[in-house]
């Protein structure tokens, strides 16, 4: 039986002046996979990450969800199918926990207040911070700061969870946690897209891996 690919990036190009980052680069992930995509600084991972998530606008090419066309950069409701979790967790610090996770589905989706309270409620008990939903961000963990980012993104109830760079403001300790952590949505079925150069940290997840560098114009999948 075929495999169903889950997201599908199709001849994409992008370059920043003269710079080519990527010339026609095909890559085919499938439902329920982890991929670890790899390089080192410069090589253009976060680039690729920003790209799949809407953040940046590729010069050329498709992106595919499920087999169907998506525009994450320009549109809004296709940009939430794809959840990221960024290296510096980007929290807002004025709010506490629970708003931090809320945010999201009240002011991007106009969801109502107490199913969103709710569902956040629930999503941040089962990633170990029940007793931290009043605290701010400036009261939390490097690591405590990490699931409260892999939360806000999970509330949107992403097709594709993407990191970037998950362990660069970690200790060893909290990034084995985070392994498992990632680990455990693998076994949820969750598709999930891992941007690092971090090679041990990798190790600890064992993905498929796509090596990104100078050259990337290779169909991946």
């Amino acid at each position: 039986m075929e495999e169903k690919m889950m997201l599908t990036l199709k001849n994409i190009s992008k370059k920043f002046g003269d710079r080519v980052i990527y010339d026609n680069f095909n890559m085919s992930i499938a439902d329920g996979e982890t991929v670890g995509i790899v390089g080192p600084s410069g090589a253009g991972k976060t680039t690729l990450l920003r790209i799949m998530t809407g953040l940046e606008p590729a010069d050329q090419g498709e992106i595919l969800l499920a087999d169907k066309i998506i525009d994450p950069y320009r549109n809004r409701r296709d940009a939430g199918k794809i959840g990221v979790v960024f290296q510096d967790f980007q929290l807002f610090p004025h709010l506490n926990v629970l708003a931090n996770v809320m945010i999201g589905p009240l002011n991007a989706l106009a969801e109502d207040k107490q199913t969103t309270q709710k569902s956040a409620t629930a999503l941040l008990t089962q990633l170990g911070l029940a007793d931290h939903l009043q605290d701010y961000p400036y009261q939390l963990s490097g690591g405590q700061k990490q699931r409260v980012a892999i939360a806000r993104a999970l509330i949107l109830q992403p097709a594709v969870l993407a990191y970037d760079e998950p362990t660069s403001a970690l200790d060893p300790a909290m990034t084995k946690d985070v392994a498992a952590l990632i680990n455990q949505f693998a076994e949820q079925g969750m598709t999930q897209v891992v941007v690092t150069h971090d090679m041990p940290f990798i190790d600890l997840l064992a993905p498929r891996v796509i090596q990104v560098g100078e050259e990337n114009t290779d169909e991946i999948v």
